[in-house]
């Protein structure tokens, strides 16, 4: 700052033209005298206030490097102690792989959430639909059932109407064939009479035994039978002797030959009476000329009614898809 005064003092004092009065340039540089020793002062307390700064940010820098220089101490000491306490911990990038692979399996587990919340749906309306179709079905079969039902009473009904109505008509018929064969009988020649009359009392006899030895069939086939006419005692030995001797050659007939000859005991007979012909059946064959033309159609008709009290499977012509009863 002097030596700049200094020249602006020398240079107006070299150019006399411009400083013409010499009061006013005695007057300026007095001010500016003292204007320099003011800024003198002024550039020395801003350089002592720069010293001092300097010195405090130093001082600060210095403090600063210390406590980073403590704290990466500290850190060094404590990753020391951490390796110390847990050898097996894991480092940063394992860390960072873990979570990178956990956010991926989150990730997959939400789309499979998805996925399975969609199949959840369309399961459950797959459901609701077959509950519906069920549902229509059970109505549909249990008003098939109530039907058949119906049906099979009404059948049921009219097959005891036809089953009543077919045993009067046999009882009628049989009733009939009786009185025939007994008009026949009376009015034929004398000894082919006798003959039959006692094949027929002999053959009735031992249907009344069979009978009697059947539970439940008494009922059924009494009114088929004619009284029988009074015996003489001689009659009966060898009507006695003659049932004896047929029931023993059926028994032995019935008997297989390997089990009457073998060692072992033989087993009880069965009842003979399954497999005795009935009289009816007898008395038919012996009187041939008796029959009508249509003979065969009514010995149909007598085996129909023989076999009446089995019980077998009737077919009511039941359609396609519908239970026979």
């Amino acid at each position: 700052m002097t030596d700049a005064l200094e020249r602006i003092s020398l240079q107006y004092h070299a150019n006399p033209k411009t400083n013409q009065p010499s009061t006013s340039v005695h007057r300026f540089c007095r001010g500016s005298a003292m204007d320099a020793g003011r800024l003198e002062q002024q550039v020395a307390s801003v350089e002592r206030g720069i010293t001092f700064l300097k010195q405090e940010h130093l001082a600060m820098l210095t403090g600063l490097q210390l406590e980073i220089t403590h704290l990466k101490r500290r850190c060094h000491e404590l990753s020391c102690e951490l390796d110390s306490r847990f050898p097996d911990r894991n480092t940063e990038a394992e860390l960072v792989a873990r979570c990178d692979a956990a956010e991926r399996l989150l990730q997959d587990q939400h789309c499979m959430l998805v996925a399975v919340r969609g199949e959840l749906r369309a399961s459950r309306a797959r459901a609701s639909a077959l509950g519906r179709s069920l549902r229509e079905e059970e109505r549909c079969f249990l008003e098939e059932l109530k039907r058949r039902s119906h049906k099979i009473t009404l059948l049921s009904r009219e097959l005891q109407r036809q089953n009543v109505t077919t045993t009067t008509l046999c009882h009628e018929l049989h009733t009939a064939r009786l009185k025939l064969f007994q008009q026949q009988q009376s009015s034929g020649s004398a000894p082919e009479g006798e003959e039959e009359e006692a094949r027929g009392k002999e053959e009735e006899e031992e249907e009344e035994e069979d009978e009697d030895d059947e539970d439940g069939e008494g009922e059924s086939t009494d009114w088929l039978l004619s009284p029988p006419p009074p015996v003489s005692p001689s009659q009966s030995e060898a009507r006695q002797r003659m049932r004896i001797s047929v029931r023993e050659e059926r028994v032995r007939a019935c008997v297989p030959q390997e089990r009457v000859t073998s060692p072992q005991q033989p087993h009880p007979m069965p009842d003979p009476a399954l497999f005795l012909v009935p009289l009816r059946y007898r008395l038919l064959r012996m009187h041939q000329p008796v029959r009508s033309q249509d003979g065969e159609g009514l010995e149909d008709e007598w085996e129909d009614i023989d076999d009446s009290r089995v019980p077998r499977r009737v077919d009511m012509g039941a359609g396609e898809g519908e239970t026979a009863l």
